[in-house]
């Protein structure tokens, strides 16, 4: 089943405009708002595979990392982190930055490379201390430190070698293969840290951590930190991203969220406060290269690391992590058109004023709920294991319906799914599509969809566009009529479960585009594959993936980088919405006071 991506969009649209028109009954609601794409979102919720077709998170969820949790940091120094760095939840994703130091300067051809005290051209983070350190050019700026004066940055410290900072700022720059030191062969070292306490995170859907032009970045840059998604220069200054994230919780949110939880090549958490948060479980030596300047495995074109990745396509598994449904921000059910015509959704090109509305959603959700830090938190609903029991009903079977040649069997085939909703005494159209749509939702949901939450009501109006096209189709008088519903139905729903390569062998992996890796044709038709394949000039990405690994095979092109843009426009008018506005950061302690009790809703109400 391979549709392209504008088809899919163009029916996908068409199929939602015929939903809204049709007579659903007296007691179904309205359908949501792009209930197709908040299903999937819910769907692809801390899954690497889901996350990377849809790679244009638009959504924001409270989560939490349980105490005793053991995370990975990469770097090049054996001193542990005192402030604001990243962890990867496998340790292959933290070994591709265990590398020594850079080059010194003058012998790197990147952006970022150098030595202490050395940072990107233009701008960049100001030296602790210096005047523009005091002062923000955005809401959040790029000057501002995220823990105080007494805050003392990596680039301050021996052994400074950022791990999103000089080597995870530009992991793709152009390297001089030959301008090694011998420093190289000693090798970079793992840390590996446990969590004191549970942390309480925001998690930024889709592929939120990698640094493209694709719009990866929109969701962070333009919600959160109120930057410009046309102007900002997507490709690196993640350190300083992180900064302006950590200055968000603590000037804003009153540090109610310790760090935040994205995606890339492997899960990561921007945490805002090492020390704080992690106890050190031990710090290794990585293997260096030898003498013949051969290195050990790891890298973003590395299949080791790549498989270590794929293995938590369905999940980081472990109850590492876990994710409130029951409550969270969307820009799918905004009264906004976030497609435009493209298959992707994207932030540019919306007004401060709308922006501002979402960011103000967002920190309410944020300073209204419970902190899971001090295991406050209400019973919650897995909404996504709701949405994974109507997946694996029908996947598998939709899936199969169009090699289907004959209406009898097509027809038999449709009825068999809506079998058990039918009461063959007493036949009903209406009743057997509201007993299918409603199976796997709770009964205190399915009374009253209207105030149900968000995840219900997209499951709802999910469910109920399958149960009804399968109505059609199994009532159907034509094989054009029901092929041409299950086709509507089908590019409608735009599962990436119908993505996934079948019958890869043990040392295969089914390889998808996942920054800063793999090419165009591997996002529309994923393959089984033994070796990771080179790029060459048909990268996804647009040029930011790794070339061939090998020699001067693994020099990409030297692209120079324009200096990152002060995070914010001018400030976003007073947010005139029907929330009250966020409680300024307590003056004592980490965490204000307990919240007003949390609105019913975000967002446009239904």
């Amino acid at each position: 089943m391979r549709l392209s991506s504008l088809s899919l969009f163009a029916a996908s649209a068409a199929f939602e405009t015929a939903l809204a028109k049709t007579d659903l009954g007296e007691t179904a609601p309205a359908p949501l708002r792009n209930a197709n794409h908040v299903f999937n979102a819910i769907h692809s919720s801390m899954r690497q595979w889901g996350s990377s077709l849809n790679h244009n998170g638009m959504s924001f969820f409270l989560a939490a990392v349980p105490e005793g949790t053991q995370l990975y940091h990469g770097r090049s120094s054996n001193e542990s982190v005192k402030g604001m760095e990243w962890l990867a939840f496998e340790p292959e994703h933290a070994l591709v930055f265990a590398r020594p130091r850079g080059p010194p300067p003058g012998k790197g051809k990147g952006p970022g490379r150098g030595g202490p005290g050395r940072r990107p051209p233009g701008q960049g983070p100001p030296p602790p201390g210096s005047e523009s350190n005091s002062k923000s050019k955005g809401t959040h700026g790029w000057g501002k430190l995220p823990h105080g004066d007494g805050y003392r940055s990596d680039w301050d410290r021996p052994g400074w070698e950022k791990h999103h900072g000089a080597d995870r700022q530009d992991p793709m720059a152009k390297r001089d293969l030959k301008a090694r030191d011998d420093r190289d062969t000693e090798g970079g070292y793992l840390h590996t840290y446990r969590t004191k306490h549970t942390l309480s995170l925001l998690y930024i859907d889709g592929m939120s951590a990698g640094k493209t032009q694709k719009g990866t970045l929109d969701s962070t840059d333009a919600i959160l930190l109120q930057v410009d998604a046309n102007e900002h220069n997507a490709h690196m200054w993640d350190f300083e991203r992180g900064q302006a994230l950590c200055n968000l919780t603590r000037d804003e949110w009153g540090n109610r969220v310790d760090g935040f939880l994205r995606m890339e090549m492997g899960f990561e958490i921007i945490l805002c406060d090492f020390e704080k948060h992690l106890d050190v479980d031990r710090i290794t030596q990585t293997k260096g290269r030898n003498s013949n300047g051969r290195g050990p495995p790891g890298g973003f074109g590395d299949m080791t690391y790549y498989r270590a990745i794929a293995s938590r396509f369905d999940g980081l598994g472990g109850d590492r992590v876990t994710v409130d449904y029951d409550d969270f921000i969307t820009a799918f059910t905004y009264d906004v058109d976030l497609f435009n015509g493209s298959s992707l959704p994207r932030l540019a090109n919306f007004t401060n004023e709308t922006l501002a509305v979402m960011h103000n959603d967002v920190t309410q959700l944020v300073m209204s709920r419970p902190s899971p830090a001090y295991d406050r938190v209400p019973d919650t609903t897995d909404w996504q294991a709701v949405v994974d029991l109507v997946i694996n009903r029908y996947s598998d079977r939709l899936e199969w319906f169009p090699s289907i040649s004959d209406l009898d069997t097509l027809r038999a085939e449709a009825e068999a799914l809506i079998t058990p909703s039918i009461d063959y005494s007493n036949r009903s159209s209406a009743a057997e599509i509201e007993r299918c749509a409603t199976q796997y939702l709770p009964s205190s949901s399915s009374r009253s969809l209207s105030t149900a939450p968000v995840a219900a009501q997209a499951i709802y109006s999910v469910s109920h566009s399958i149960c009804s096209t399968l109505v059609r189709m199994a009532n159907a008088t034509t094989f054009d009529s029901a092929s041409s519903a299950l086709n509507e139905l089908v590019s409608y729903l735009q599962w990436s479960t119908w993505k996934r390569c079948r019958g890869c062998s043990p040392e295969e992996v089914c390889y998808i585009p996942i920054w800063p890796a793999g090419r165009k044709q591997d996002y529309e038709n994923p393959q089984c594959q033994s070796s990771l394949p080179s790029n060459g000039n048909d990268s996804y990405w647009g040029g930011w993936g790794p070339g061939p690994r090998g020699g001067k095979k693994g020099d990409l092109e030297d692209d120079k980088y324009p200096p990152p843009p002060p995070y914010g426009p001018s400030p976003p008018p007073p947010y005139d919405g029907p929330y009250p506005p966020p409680p300024s950061p307590p003056l004592h302690g980490d965490f204000p006071p307990p919240p007003p009790p949390h609105p019913e809703h975000h967002g446009p109400r239904w």
